[in-house]
This record gives structure tokens, sequence and C-alpha cells, in this order.
């Protein structure tokens, strides 16, 4: 077979023939492209249509619950912390299982109180030495009671001798001793004068010489005697009534007076003696209520070594909810572990009446008051909501830690109505909490996500119709809103459609001039004064979309909204179809330059399909 030649054929024949070929390939590659390019438009408009309907949301009049969510955990409102009432440090000898449901009187943990038990042992041994002294002292007490008696009963006798002597003497010995020597004086002061007459008769019969002078000396003699004896007479009375009564006397009262200072010396001893038995008494009395005290605290201890529930609840371990345990070198909780006086072992909620603490943002906190309505989702009881009412609101805020130290929220507790989940609920489970702060009834709403901001002026995009895919830059005035609607009082009504995202490049059909911007931004600052009419309400808890300058900024809910504008309140009676023509008209370049992103009320509006983020 011929090898058909390499070098070009030439001529022209050959060139048209080229020609030819060379056609009808661009003719088939066109048909190609046109063919591909067709589907592609078709795709891309099946796209942008489904694209369209999924993005878009058709306004109507609804009613919703203007609500706020915050994130927390269950906890129980009752609950009670079993420690170790043990004096000493203990270890765990025994403990229940944790998670378990317990009732009342149920065992939950032993210590160790082999030390304890020693102690009772001594304690009980104290006692009985107690007892048996204190029956020695209150015997002691008993005799030295006796022997009071019986030396008191000896003082009185002899004070009573005492005074009957005295009484004797005083009554009889001086009467009788003084009428002896009267008795005796008068007879010697009558022998006296006798033998002194019978003198004087003796010497005058000596004178006649009748009797002899012996005679009359004898006489004389003895009536000398008798003065004598009457001399004697008179001494003894004069020494008995000066000395012998008064030295009588003074005897006699001494010994009364001895014999009363004796009683009062037996009263003072006895009372001496009957005080240091009955202080001894008491002592021994006192010891032994020590060493009884001594002995049942001991006992008491030995039985604290045994825990029983006091209420029923759900078992829990300190170490479980404590994040200090986990710096503790003991380790958590469990068998063989040391246990310090007091420390908290177990913990027992109350999982019969739960609630969940929830942490709301200071700025909402003034909008939530006790008694409020609330559903609380718990993730871990199958996602189940539970109807409730806030039951307490937190006095201080707490911070947000060392992660956000400029963050304050107030911890909100809500009561749940779960009496029929008691065990399906447990502390620190993970919740969800909605708020219910107000009711919308009837209003005509969008949802928050087709609401979008600009310094003062709040819009929405809404479809234009035709071409499809192609949306008009809406102002609204937007009053209250939750996590999901806002309402609409004016700027677009029923049965309008808004995109629900930030529009794309090319989306936005009309876009505001400087002049209706500053009109919208000047209506909305004048409706938004105290008392004005276009007075919107706070933004409850959602947060609003704003242009691409206000990116990064404060993005705290707007207090309120403007009014929606009409065409007509361009600045100078400009049409915003006019304003748009002119917007469009420029290079976008310019329109980015002449719309910078800046939040003030007359600032003029950024261009169409800018969006915050």
């Amino acid at each position: 077979m011929n090898q058909p030649s390499a070098e070009p054929r030439t001529g022209p024949g050959r060139r048209k023939h080229s020609r030819g070929g060379m056609l009808v390939k661009a003719v088939i590659a066109l048909v190609a492209l046109g063919a591909i390019g067709a589907i592609v438009l078709a795709v891309s408009q099946t796209d942008r249509k489904h694209t369209d309907r999924a993005d878009t949301f058709t306004v109507q009049v609804t009613s919703f619950d203007v609500l706020t969510t915050a994130n927390g955990e269950l906890q129980s409102r009752n609950k009670t912390d079993i420690t170790s009432q043990l004096e000493i440090q203990s270890p765990i000898v025994e403990i229940v299982p944790e998670g378990k449901f317990v009732k009342k009187g149920d065992f939950l943990v032993r210590l160790n109180s082999e030390e304890i038990e020693k102690q009772l042992t001594e304690a009980e041994n104290k006692v009985r030495l107690a007892t048996n002294e204190l029956a020695a002292a209150e015997a002691d007490y008993a005799i030295q009671v006796s022997d009071n008696d019986s030396a008191m009963r000896a003082a009185t006798l002899a004070l009573e001798l005492a005074e009957l002597e005295l009484r004797k003497w005083r009554q009889g010995d001086v009467v009788e001793k003084r009428l002896q020597l009267s008795q005796e004086l008068e007879r010697a002061e009558a022998e006296a004068g006798r033998l002194q007459r019978k003198v004087e008769r003796s010497r005058k019969l000596f004178a006649k010489e009748f009797i002899s002078s012996d005679e009359m000396e004898a006489d004389e003699r003895d009536a000398k005697e008798a003065i004598k004896k009457l001399e004697v007479a008179r001494i003894a009375v004069q020494t008995y009534e000066e000395f012998t009564y008064h030295k009588e006397e003074k005897e006699l009262t001494s010994k009364v007076e001895e014999a009363r200072a004796e009683i009062e010396r037996v009263k003072t001893k006895n009372a001496s003696q009957l005080s240091s038995r009955l202080s001894d008494l008491e002592y021994k009395k006192a010891n032994l209520r020590e060493s009884e005290d001594e002995r049942d605290r001991i006992k008491k201890q030995v039985e604290s070594a045994t825990i029983y529930a006091p209420t029923d609840g759900l078992v829990v371990y300190a170490s479980s909810l404590d994040q200090e345990f986990m710096w503790d070198s003991r380790g958590p909780i469990a068998v063989g572990r040391e246990v310090w006086p007091n420390e908290t072992i177990i913990v027992l909620p109350d999982t019969s009446d739960m609630v969940a603490a929830i942490k709301v943002h200071e700025s909402l906190i003034g909008k939530i008051k006790v008694g409020q309505r609330a559903h609380v989702k718990i993730d871990a009881a199958q996602g189940k909501t539970f109807e409730g009412t806030v039951d307490s609101i937190g006095i201080l805020a707490e911070s947000g830690g060392w992660r956000d130290p400029n963050l304050r929220e107030y911890l909100v507790k809500i009561s749940l109505n779960a009496a029929d989940s008691v065990t399906a609920l447990k502390p620190s489970m993970r919740c969800e909490g909605q708020i219910i702060l107000d009711r919308v009834e009837n209003a005509l709403a969008v949802p928050i996500e087709a609401v979008f901001s600009e310094g003062a002026v709040t819009y929405v995009y809404t479809s234009t119709g035709a071409p499809a895919g192609r949306y008009i830059r809406v102002p609204v005035e937007i009053k209250r809103r939750s996590d999901t609607f806002a309402e609409v009082a004016s700027g677009i009504t029923e049965g309008a459609r808004v995109l629900l995202r930030e529009p794309n490049a090319g989306e936005v059909h009309n876009v505001a001039d400087d002049a209706v911007a500053r009109a919208v931004a000047l209506a909305q600052a004048n409706n938004r004064k105290p008392g004005g009419p276009g007075g919107a309400a706070p933004m409850d808890g959602a947060g609003e979309r704003r242009g691409p300058g206000r990116r990064g900024a404060d993005r705290a809910p707007v207090e309120g909204a403007a009014p929606a504008v009409t065409e007509t309140e361009a600045e100078g009676g400009a049409s915003i179809e006019a304003a748009d023509s002119a917007a469009e008209s420029k290079p976008a370049d310019e329109t980015d330059a002449a719309h910078p992103g800046t939040a003030s009320p007359v600032a003029p509006a950024l261009p169409a399909g800018s969006k915050t983020g």
C-alpha cells in the first residue's frame, strides 16, 4: 500500500475544500455550545426558582410568643447534704452505688468506727468509776449531816444548862447567901449588944462589989469577942456584896455567853463541813454527768458511722458535683477513701421538685417577672419539653469569668411541671429555657431572618415578581419581636414575599439614593422620639442584621424601629424608581464611596444587597 505523502498538497481546489471543512466544524461547535448553554440556563433557572422559593417567605397575619431563650442546667429545689458526723478522719467501709434512688431510712454509707469503739469502752469505765465515787460522796454527806445534828444538840444543851445555872444562882444562891449573911450580922449585932449591956451591969455590980473583978473581966472579954464577931459579920456582908456576888455573876454569865458562842461555832463548823461534803457530792455528780455525756457522745459517734437516708432522693456523690475534688489527692468518693469531719459525702436531691436554672443576659432581666410562663427543653430526657413558670430571679449578676469578664448574667430559676418524670430528670442535666415575655396576637409578621437594619432604618427585601429573583429594599416599622418572628407595623402588606437571607450581587432591582435614605432616617428618627407616633417597642431578645459597614460593631438590639416610607416621601418629591435609576447609572465604585456604612440617623443608605452578619 502506498503511504500518503507528508508534504501538504497545494492548489486552489485543495484550499477550498479545507475552508469548507473548517466551516462545518465551526457550525457544529456553535450548535454544541448553544445546546450546552441552553441546558445550563435551564438548570440555573430551575435552581434559581427553587432557591427563590426556599429563601423567601410570604408575609401573613399570625400570632406568636415573644420569647427569650437561655441555656442552663437542672437543679433540685430541695436537697439534703449527707456529711460525716465523726470527729475524726475515717475511711469509707461501705457506700451505696451512685445514681440509685433511695427511700427514707435506706442505708447510704458506713465509715470505719474501730477507734471510736475503743473510746466508747474507756468512756464506759469512767462512768462506772464516777458512779462509785458519787455513792461514796453521798454517804459522806449523810454522815456529815448526822454529825452536825449531834454537835448542834450538844451545844444547845450546854447553853441551856448555863442559862439554868445563872437563873439558879440569881434566884436561889444569891438570895440564900444574902439571907444567911444578914442573919449572921443580926445575930452578931444582937450578941454584941447583949454582951455590952451585960458588961455595963457587971461593972455596976462590981462597983457594988456584988461580983468579982474576974467575973467583970470575963464579961468584958465576952463583949469584946462579940464586937469582933459583929465586925466579921459586917465584913462578910460587905465582901459578898462588893466582890463575891459580882464574881459569881460574871462567872455564870460568861458560861452562858460561852455556850451561846459555842452554838454559833458549831453552826459555822457544821455549815463548812456540810458545804465541803456537798461540794464533793456535786463534783462527783457533775463528774458522773460528764462521763455519761462523753459516753453518750461517743456512742452517738459510733452510731453516726452508719448513715441512713433522712429523705427520699437520688444518690449523688459529692465528688461528682464539686470540681474541687479534681485537685483532691484523696480522689473521688469511693470505698477506702478518707473522709474528713463535716465533709459532704453524698447529696440527695429531691427529683420530685426540679427547677431549671438558666442564665439570662442582663439586658433582658428587666423584662422577666416571677410567674411568667416558660418552656424548658431537656435533651437528656429524649428532648422532651416541660411547662414551667419563673420561680425566682437572681439578686446579683454573675460574671462571665476569665473567658468573658464583661459578660453579666442573672440566674433565673424556672419551676417545672414534671410530676410524671421524677426518675427521668436528674440534676446537672443541660436544658434550654424559653421564657414567654409577651404574646403578639393577629399581627402582620415576618421571620426575623428577613429583617435588616442600617443605622436607624430597618428594612426588608421584597420580591419584584418579574423578573424572578429580583428584590427591592423596603423600609418597615418593626415593633415586638421574638427569636423567630418580628411584628411589622407598616411598610409592607400581607401577601408580599420577603427574602430570608442577604441578597446576592445582581439580585437587588432598586437602590434608594441619598435623598431617600435621609428622608427615611429623618422620618424614623422623628417617630422614635418619646411620645411620637412611630415609637416602636423594644426588640425582645432578637438581634437584627445590619449593613456591611456595621460588621463587628455593637449588636445590641435596636430599641425602636422607624415606619415605612412611601415613594413620595423622598426628598424633593423624587420617586424611588428615579432614584434607583440614578443609582444604577453610577459606577459601582462611586456608589460604594457615596454610601459609607456609618450608623447615623441621617447617614446615606448602603448599596442594596448589604446585610449584617
